[in-house]
């Protein structure tokens, strides 16, 4: 269910995702974004609830900047790209 939601995506979502899964959901990751893509923190954080209603992110504590990538698309993250140098490729679509 997680990639087709993927699939939907465009755009800066997809950059914005493309960094959490690098980089993991983090302070220093949103500098990171903001500072690399050239978007206001207002920017990232409408990025971010898009992000959501997606499924790729979640909230994972009292405070709406707390975000963490979804089980799901962790599992996906492990397969692909934490595969111990070795690299899986997946046509989607």
């Amino acid at each position: 269910a997680i990639l087709k939601n993927i699939d939907k995506l465009s755009g800066r979502k997809l950059e914005v995702l493309a960094y959490y899964l690098i980089s993991g959901f983090s302070k220093k990751t949103k500098k990171d974004i903001i500072k690399r893509i050239k978007i206001t923190d207002s920017n990232l954080n409408n990025v971010n609830h898009e992000l959501r209603k997606a499924g790729v992110l979640r909230r994972c504590g009292y405070r709406q900047s707390d975000n963490e990538l979804s089980p799901e698309l962790l599992e996906f993250k492990e397969f692909v790209v934490d595969n111990k140098g070795k690299y899986t490729l997946i046509k989607i679509g």
